[in-house]
């Protein structure tokens, strides 16, 4: 009954922690004294010691209604409401604790750690404020006051309010990663790292020190010390994400992508479903090139996220690095589903849409896009490209004119304008774009490059110089300009400093067509064939539609003499460049070279079409009818016939020569093949000599030398044709009037021994030919050394050769008058007449004087063409093209015109 008493009990069970007990003499108090409010406190106390909250919050309030400004029930009542998370309860108690104990330190710093775990830190930095003016050694409450001021963003103070917690307690690890949280935030990530590296070093378990001061690194790049940091956190905890990642993250700022690729597969393994770890991981597989991996990757990302269009987007750039355009279309068209109006998908579906060939569909979704949002200039730039790499240059045009207006500095649509400007000849045009665009750059290289290239295409070549000096002032390497200071130098003569330059452009871009046409033309002013042919074979490899270097590998050839090739390559670049009459001109030059007459004649006609008056060409085309028609063919067969030379009525009437090509028929027939004898190859003056000597053995004498004739020629050699016969004629009308001096080099006392035992009328050419079995050329040399013997020893002279004897003019020179029509017939009765050249003998000189005339044994009509049995064929049996009457063997044109095809190229046969 002794209330005192009990009350005394009551207050030694609270501090002997028996809940039960003391709840027991709480109740035998309020039994007694129900207004007792220190028991209802201490009967909270039991209850909350016992896990009864509700009974707790009961007693505690119960004690608030006796007395409101019972602040220890109000405390208690705040800790407790704050223990079961009602921090908003929890924070009216405090409020309620405080205006009963206005100066407790505790009660504002509770107070200030709800409002912080409520995130309302300006308020919480208020409070707290408040504990440390009552307790300024307390470090708990600036410590508390350093993550407020933290929290509401106030950075330099919660530094200060760290460096007081510190002084306070050096070894609070706590506040040096509180510290080093602040300075993270205020980018000061050196001092940073040095807190966190504090925190770590009196807290080993403290692992968000060790990630904290790993991240600060890492901002630092100081990615050497980052990677053993990150792998201590990983020692503990394998598959800790965050010092995984982290890890990669250094692993690749150190260029070490391997391993960090293999980092990346230890992060999706410790966490299969992290979007972002798979999306890591692709990104270090297309790194390294594991192509394969890398789509795998991004496809797990894709699929743990399906609606995640920036995955989509990686997942379809991977694709089209692989060359998987298919699957990257139907990526497009995914992330399409996910937004119609996707202009960027649309773009790049287009590039995929390209690249599979489907270049009309790729134009459609441009259009589609450029309908969706017609201010979008990448769309129209997007747009250009495509047309420029399909070959639809004016309308790529178009496509930057209206990128242009929507912005007229885009400086790379300007670039292309200018280039598209440039390739279709507007080189004026061209210039101006590229000087706009140096208005607004003057220091871009594309503007730069493409201004230095319109100067050298209108041959001011100093100054596209002086511009690639500056593009090369800023970068040495720059294969642009490299391409133009090559082509300044082909242009200006300097083919040999040409030619490394175009080798360095051709590192970057080793399919251009026009460098490696460039490249082609310096070899051929260099005049090394092969290297050349290499180039403009490498340019048309390229672009087959290049008639520039279809025109060089003609002209080439046409130098090696190969005419037929020549030919086909130059007709190539007419199909390009039908207005070059120079070009159409050289064709038919070609064509005629090849035995192509008709060729020739057409080619001839596409020049006249561009300037009908050059005289020239009417000339080669009016040769090139006169070949095409064979009236030369015609008068020689019909000279052999009457083993003399034709009259011009003659010529009119039975060659069927028509009257406005008569004298140029003549003309042609009557003189030799003018020949340049410095520029006859070895191999061919041995040819050459082999066969004039078969035909000097069949000319009479001396002086018959200069009445000989194509006839002379055919009838020693039938296979010929007129071409071959006049150029051995040109060949021995050459050698008659070389201008030779005697000299000890030619090493030919041997020869010259056998001659002296010749009579002297005989130290001649011919009968030198025919008695010693010499060719034209050697025997003129060993006549020249027997007058040697007509005059003394060598003469020495230091004078240099006189100029040779002006040839003897063949044209019209064998042309005989008329004679009866019955003489025509009688070619044995013909007679010369005074002042005509006697007709040279033309049979065989194995043929007796009675042989028989030269007749087809079948038709009885004079031979035209002797078959390789020996026996004469006559017209008839010509064009019937059957069998030999003689031999039966079959008559095939083919290889009647496969020698003649084959004869420029082998004299071998001869």
């Amino acid at each position: 009954d002794d209330l005192d008493a009990i009350r005394g009990q009551r207050d030694a069970l609270r501090f002997a922690k028996n809940p039960k007990v003391l709840l027991h003499a709480c109740d035998l108090i309020l039994t007694k004294d129900p207004a007792d409010r220190s028991t209802w406190v201490a009967k909270g106390e039991a209850h909350e010691a016992l896990s009864e909250p509700e009974a707790a919050l009961a007693a505690y309030e119960t004690a608030l209604r006796l007395d409101p400004r019972t602040a220890e029930a109000a405390a208690r009542k705040a800790a407790l409401l704050s223990h079961l998370s009602r921090y908003e309860d929890a924070l009216r108690a405090y409020d309620a604790a405080i205006d009963a104990d206005p100066a407790s330190a505790n009660l504002w710093l509770e107070k200030g750690r709800i409002q912080y775990w409520l995130k309302a830190y300006s308020d919480a930095a208020d409070s707290l404020d408040r504990t440390i003016r009552y307790a300024p050694s307390d470090p708990r409450g600036w410590y508390l006051l350093g993550l407020s001021l933290e929290g509401a963003t106030r950075y330099e103070q919660a530094v200060a309010a760290f460096d007081r917690a510190l002084a306070l307690e050096p070894n609070s690890a706590k506040a040096w990663l509180g510290k080093g949280t602040a300075l993270q935030w205020l980018k000061r990530y050196e001092e940073a790292a040095n807190a966190y590296g504090q925190a770590a070093l009196r807290d080993q378990a403290m692992t968000p020190a060790l990630l904290k001061q790993g991240s600060c690194l890492l901002e630092l790049h100081r990615y050497e010390e980052a990677v053993p940091i990150y792998e201590t956190v990983i020692a503990a905890d394998a598959k800790d994400k965050a010092a995984l990642t982290g890890l990669c993250t250094a692993l690749e700022g150190l260029g070490r992508t391997k391993e960090a690729f293999e980092a990346s597969g230890r992060l999706t393994l410790a966490d299969p479903k992290d979007v972002e770890a798979w999306a890591r991981r692709a990104r270090y597989a297309s790194a390294i090139g594991q192509g394969k991996d890398a789509v795998s990757a991004i496809a797990k990302a894709v699929g743990l996220a399906p609606e995640r269009t920036d995955l989509l987007r990686v997942k379809r750039d991977l694709l089209v690095s692989q060359g998987s355009f298919k699957a990257a279309a139907e990526v497009g068209e995914r992330l399409l589903e996910i937004d119609p109006r996707d202009v960027d998908a649309r773009r790049e579906r287009a590039v995929a849409l390209e690249r599979l060939g489907k270049v009309d569909p790729a134009l459609e979704e441009l259009d589609a896009a450029g309908r969706i949002d017609p201010m979008d200039r990448n769309t129209w730039n997007a747009k250009g490209a495509l047309l420029v790499r399909t070959g639809r240059k004016p309308e790529a045009l178009e496509a930057y004119d209206r990128s242009l207006s929507l912005n007229p500095g885009d400086r790379p649509a300007l670039a292309a304008k200018g280039r598209l400007l440039f390739d279709a000849g507007r080189v004026a045009d061209a210039l101006r774009t590229f000087d706009d665009g140096l208005i607004l750059d003057h220091e871009n290289l594309e503007f730069l490059n493409g201004k230095a290239m319109c100067l050298a295409a209108e041959a001011h070549f100093d100054d596209a110089l002086s511009l690639v000096t500056i593009v090369f002032g800023k970068d040495p390497n720059n294969y642009d300009a490299y391409r133009t200071k090559g082509v300044c130098f082909l242009r200006t003569g300097r083919a040999a400093d040409a030619i490394p330059c175009f080798d360095f452009a051709l590192k970057a871009h080793p399919l251009d067509a026009i460098v490696l046409t460039w490249k082609g033309e310096g070899y051929q002013a260099l005049d090394k064939p092969t290297e050349a042919l290499a180039a403009f074979d490498a340019a048309i490899d390229a672009d087959e539609a290049l008639g520039s270097a279809w025109r060089g590998r003609g002209l080439v050839l046409l130098k090696l003499e190969r005419y037929p090739d020549a030919a086909d390559a130059l007709a190539r670049a007419t199909e390009v460049r039908r207005d070059d009459k120079e070009l159409w001109t050289t064709l038919g030059f070609a064509d005629e070279r090849a035995g192509r007459y008709d060729a020739a004649a057409s080619a001839y006609d596409e020049a006249l079409r561009l300037d009908a008056r050059d005289k020239a060409t009417w000339t080669s085309k009016g040769l090139a009818l006169l070949h095409l028609r064979r009236f030369d063919d015609a008068l020689v067969r019909f000279e052999m016939h009457l083993k003399r030379p034709a009259t011009r009525d003659e010529i009119f009437k039975y060659c069927s020569v028509p009257l406005e090509l008569l004298d140029e028929v003549i003309r042609y027939v009557n003189e030799p093949a003018p020949l340049a004898p410095d520029r006859i190859e070895p191999e061919a003056l041995r040819k050459y000599e082999a066969v004039g000597a078969a035909v000097l053995q069949h000319v009479g004498n001396a002086a018959n030398l200069d009445a000989i004739r194509p006839t002379d020629v055919t009838t020693v050699l039938p296979h010929l044709d007129l071409d071959e016969a006049r150029t051995i004629w040109g060949y021995i009308d050459w050698v008659r009037d070389a201008p030779l001096e005697p000299t000890p080099e030619w090493h030919n006392d041997d020869l010259i021994r056998q001659a002296l035992d010749l009579p002297k009328e005989e130290w001649n050419l011919v009968d030198l030919a025919k008695e010693l079995h010499l060719g034209p050329f050697e025997a003129k040399k060993l006549e020249v050394s027997l007058k040697i013997f007509r005059g003394g020893a060598y003469r020495i002279t230091t004078r240099e050769p006189s100029d040779p004897k002006p040839k003897k003019a063949k044209a019209e020179g064998h042309v005989v008058p008329a004679v009866n029509p019955a003489e025509v017939g009688d070619a044995e009765a013909h007679e010369p007449r005074p002042g005509e050249r006697p007709a040279l003998p033309k049979t065989s000189p194995n043929a007796s004087p009675d042989a028989p005339p030269m007749k087809c044994s079948a038709h009885g009509a004079p031979g035209v063409e002797r078959h390789i049995c020996g026996a004469w064929l006559c017209n008839a049996c010509v064009v019937a093209d059957g069998a030999c009457p003689t031999c039966h063997a079959p008559l095939a044109s083919g290889d009647r015109e496969a020698r003649k095809k084959d004869r420029e190229a082998d004299f071998s046969r001869l």
